[in-house]
């Protein structure tokens, strides 16, 4: 992946304490959540059993479910190196919503997304929404599931650039195998990426943490 793309803040929407995230942790570990091993999503739509059993139970990424089956009604259709931004609340390292990049630049070999137009979106959609970028997510060839050396170097840089941010998801698609690999980059250590734990978030969960989210905002 290349390009930059800057979460810009908007002063009533910034949320982002460190209480607030904790707080919903705290929530997250006592709801049911759909995992990725009990899925059984429609013409065999799953995640490897094996992939989750190598991930960092310590580090979950929590998302949506929604927003996980249009990565895969997208993304996992399509042939390799296509992406897509992932969405959720400022504030927060919760993923809620997911945007394909149809206009970004894709090759056989390297997806590059279109920094301009999803600024552009960001600025007049999503921020006035209360929500932004918590990474993004795109497919590789073949057997290639990590973060190429290119992927790396565009996540660090974005990571120096929102330095709000304290994690960067970056889950890698393999196509039509519909395989997720949950990968994300700290900023306490921008060198390896983790594998984390994919935790799927059905509706009500997601909505009444929305409640809580907007509930806080008013409240400062």
């Amino acid at each position: 992946m290349k390009s930059q793309l800057k979460n810009q803040h908007i002063d009533d929407c910034n949320i982002g304490q460190p209480k607030l995230w904790e707080f919903i942790e705290k929530f997250l570990s006592l709801v049911p959540a759909i995992t990725a091993e009990q899925n059984n999503l429609e013409q065999q739509k799953t995640i490897s059993r094996s992939e989750s059993r190598i991930a960092d139970l310590s580090l979950p990424l929590y998302m949506a479910y929604s927003a996980y089956q249009k990565i895969v009604n997208s993304i996992a259709v399509r042939p390799a190196e296509t992406g897509g931004i992932l969405l959720g609340p400022v504030g927060t390292e919760l993923i809620t919503d997911f945007f394909f990049d149809q206009t970004g630049s894709c090759s056989t070999s390297t997806y590059s997304p279109d920094h301009v137009g999803l600024s552009r979106r960001m600025k007049k959609f999503w921020l006035p929404m209360g929500i932004d970028m918590k990474g993004f997510v795109h497919s590789h060839p073949g057997r290639l599931a990590r973060l190429s050396p290119g992927d790396l170097t565009y996540i660090r840089r974005l990571l120096l650039i929102n330095e709000d941010m304290a994690m960067f998801a970056a889950p890698i698609i393999i196509p039509y195998e519909y395989r997720f690999h949950p990968f994300v980059v700290q900023r306490s250590d921008m060198r390896i990426p983790k594998r984390a734990q994919l935790v799927l978030l059905n509706e009500q969960t997601v909505q009444e943490l929305l409640q809580v989210i907007n509930q806080h905002k008013l409240s400062i």
